[in-house]
């Protein structure tokens, strides 16, 4: 299984920033998901899912997608 984040742009919301990223992952059946995040660098650090830029997920996939984005917050957001 490989996977990437890759930042794609950065931008403000009320003197907040945000970067968006993507999140690119193979499946168990070797189909390419993305998923699009939009991190919040205030005091809690939140990640929203941006629902309309994603594909589908099972609920397989889904559990996958965010095993990968706990390690990957892990290692490089806090």
């Amino acid at each position: 299984m490989s996977y990437s984040f890759d930042a794609l742009y950065n931008y403000e919301v009320n003197g907040v920033g945000v970067t968006r990223w993507l999140c690119a992952f193979t499946t168990d059946d070797n189909e390419l998901r993305n998923v699009e995040i939009e991190v919040f660098h205030n005091d809690q650090m939140t990640i929203q899912i941006v629902e309309e830029e994603s594909d589908e997920l099972t609920d397989d996939e889904r559990g996958l997608f965010y095993y990968l984005l706990d390690r990957w917050a892990i290692n490089n957001l806090i």
